[in-house]
């Protein structure tokens, strides 16, 4: 590449002379202030779409993670459905007992 030439040529176009014209010109000053408005000062500028896009993703995630607990949940109401399991689910994880039994907890020790 003629790396000598483009600097050249870029030196060229962004002179003080042709950046004057540029900034004096109503076109270029009116597309800037357009530019400024939506990006920073608008009701809905970039910052807030930013903001509001990854917000979206974390409310999808966790729509994603509670719609997995009801699955299991509705798995969990279906199989209570039996008497034989309810009365399991409530030895097991409430330690019920009936009235004429004695209930034994063995605790295994972890090394």
């Amino acid at each position: 590449m003629n790396l000598p030439f483009l600097k050249k040529k870029f030196s060229e176009w962004f002179s003080k002379e042709n950046l004057l014209t540029l900034v004096k010109n109503k076109y270029f000053i009116a597309i800037f202030v357009f530019f400024v408005f939506i990006l920073f000062l608008d009701e809905k500028n970039l910052i807030q779409v930013a903001n509001s896009k990854s917000k979206l993703d974390e409310l999808k995630n966790e729509e994603f993670v509670l719609k997995e607990k009801i699955e299991v949940q509705k798995k969990g109401i279906l199989d209570l459905e039996t008497k034989d399991n309810v009365e399991k689910l409530a030895r097991e994880q409430y330690l019920m007992k009936k009235d004429e039994e004695d209930l034994y907890l063995i605790v295994k020790k972890e090394d």
